[in-house]
């Protein structure tokens, strides 16, 4: 292949001089040094596999704007272009945005993308040019590694049965320190923190007893101290008492 002028292998009106294209004043992508060097590497290697838009009715590019810098970056003198009818400038509108913001609305499978990776790694494909970033090829390719560290950790046992009724409230911690004042705070233990390998980490949650967590923040009345909380992982036969409602001692229900 000419690198300096790729192959056409898309359905197109006719090639145009990049000089005679507008792009569209209301567009509202802005495009990125890497996504055009990512799109002209692409462009170089696979070929046009799809066309600049352009309205017949404006004259202002619907769709392709990142192919036509992509182009200018390649140094190309001209570019596939498809010129389609719309009736409205509403029209226009619909597809600009409708171009761009669909696709952003997929869920890729990851693993089925892992495989397709794996593959054209072993290909020594450059990943750069299908818009992955080297740290998102390790990411992509180390969640398979955690997935299998995660298989063989024991997650600690929640003192409280799944899908049954509890009113609960959910703290979140955004760094070790806080985290770790937290458990000892609480008097929980046994907790596996799941600490990966090159300073990768999965979140873990504990589920308790708020009425344990109460007797530890909230003496009872007539208590000078807050009752011991125990191990995390063993609940203790009886519920703590309430913290002065019901007065010292009384069960809560």
């Amino acid at each position: 292949m000419d690198l300096s002028s790729p192959t056409v292998r898309c359905v197109y009106s006719r090639l145009v001089p990049t000089g005679e294209l507008t792009p569209h004043p209301q567009n509202p992508n802005r495009h990125s040094e890497t996504q055009v060097s990512m799109l002209a590497d692409l462009i170089r290697s696979v070929g046009w596999r799809f066309p600049i838009v352009v309205s017949k009715r404006s004259g202002f590019i619907i769709a392709g704007h990142a192919r036509l810098l992509a182009a200018q970056r390649l140094g190309l003198e001209t570019v596939p272009v498809d010129f389609q009818e719309f009736a409205t400038e509403s029209e226009e509108m619909i597809q600009l945005l409708a171009d761009n913001k669909i696709p952003e609305l997929a869920h890729r499978d990851p693993e089925t993308e892992r495989a397709l990776m794996e593959r054209l790694l072993a290909e020594n494909t450059s990943t750069a040019m299908m818009g992955y970033l080297p740290k998102e090829v390790y990411a992509l390719m180390r969640e398979a590694a955690v997935l299998g560290e995660l298989a063989h950790q024991v997650i600690p046992a929640m003192e409280l049965q799944p899908h049954e009724h509890y009113d609960y409230i959910v703290l979140v911690f955004r760094s070790d320190y806080d985290w770790m004042n937290a458990l000892q705070a609480l008097g929980i233990r046994d907790v596996n923190f799941s600490v990966l390998k090159d300073k990768k980490k999965i979140g873990i949650g504990r589920v308790i007893d708020g009425t344990r967590v109460l007797s530890r923040l909230l003496p009872a009345q007539g208590d000078s101290q807050p009752r011991p909380v125990g191990n995390d992982q063993h609940a203790p036969d009886h519920p703590a008492a309430d913290a002065g409602v019901h007065g010292p001692g009384t069960a809560v229900v």
